[in-house]
């Protein structure tokens, strides 16, 4: 990567030290953005930032000094036609990360990795897996007015996914869990039809149907904050506007406001010092690629 000098000099943003790695990270991000949003536009497909790159975007018009990840969402259908064409139009080092293109991965998104750095979970960089720095991109489709319609529909659907997040990545290591993971694995739990199945069921409700959009498989927002935080109306998508991010600018939703006071309350107030830390357990190395770090430090094989 031939980096900016200028962008990955240390810096204290925000009280926060973000260290010359990190700001190569950024870097890496950024750039993946750039490749992502020239596919989009080339195509015409819809996109967002989501999570926390939105508050990032209108609260530091930038990264969260102390998150870790980039999350965009795409309405189903624009997502569907994303992943038909995403592998034809992205070169190495750029790389499209599914459930269905690895030998060890499970996730309900896509991720577009760069193949020449190792960026990933601690946890999957054993699996043969790209664990290039990737930027994820999460479908939402439309969903049912009535919440509790819409979550009668979804439990069954949550509950296959997070049997297949169980057999595949060793995320939770709960005793419950490893019970669970060592039952599946010997019973040889077919997670890929599982996948395919949940995909093409949530491939049926897209947004042209329907008043309010979803994550259907969000991980666990009913466990800790309640369902209804990701529950939103779709007229608050219906424009974008552009906002300054970093070195750019990216397209948010109208109705952000409403979309980040509905998941996280009073946003622009920053979180205690306590609370600042990065959300996954991410091992970052911008300057090494995956195959190389992850078969020295963990023995991985990518040879058939």
């Amino acid at each position: 990567m031939n980096y900016d000098p200028e962008y990955i000099k240390p810096e204290i943003r925000d009280g926060w030290n973000v260290s010359e790695k990190m700001k190569k990270v950024w870097y890496i991000y950024l750039d993946l953005l750039k490749v992502f949003a020239e596919i989009c536009d080339k195509h015409h497909l819809r996109w967002y930032l989501c999570g926390g790159a939105l508050i990032g975007i209108v609260r530091h018009h930038g990264f969260i000094p102390w998150d870790d990840d980039v999350d965009l969402m795409m309405p189903r259908e624009d997502y569907n036609k994303f992943l038909e064409i995403a592998a034809g139009e992205l070169k190495h080092p750029y790389y499209l990360r599914t459930t269905l293109t690895e030998k060890e991965c499970f996730q309900y998104w896509a991720s577009i990795c760069n193949s020449e750095t190792t960026g990933n979970r601690e946890t999957c960089l054993s699996k043969r897996q790209n664990n290039g720095i990737s930027i994820d991109i999460l479908p939402y489709e439309g969903c049912e007015d009535n919440i509790h319609l819409y979550a009668l529909r979804r439990k069954p659907l949550y509950i296959l996914a997070v049997l297949c997040n169980t057999y595949v990545n060793d995320y939770n290591t709960s005793r419950i869990a490893n019970i669970i993971r060592t039952i599946l694995r010997k019973t040889g739990f077919n997670y890929i039809a599982i996948y395919k199945w949940l995909e093409k069921h949530n491939s049926k409700h897209p947004w042209s149907k329907y008043n309010y959009i979803t994550y259907t498989l969000e991980a666990d927002p009913e466990l800790k904050r309640g369902l209804q935080v990701n529950f939103f109306k779709k007229e608050w998508f219906e424009k974008t506007i552009e906002m300054p991010f970093e070195n750019t600018v990216l397209p948010v939703p109208i109705g952000y406001d409403k979309i980040l006071t509905q998941e996280y309350g009073d946003y622009m107030t920053f979180p205690p010092i306590e609370s600042r830390k990065a959300k996954h357990d991410m091992v970052f190395e911008p300057d090494i690629p995956y195959k190389e770090y992850c078969h020295a430090k963990y023995g991985v094989s990518y040879e058939e």
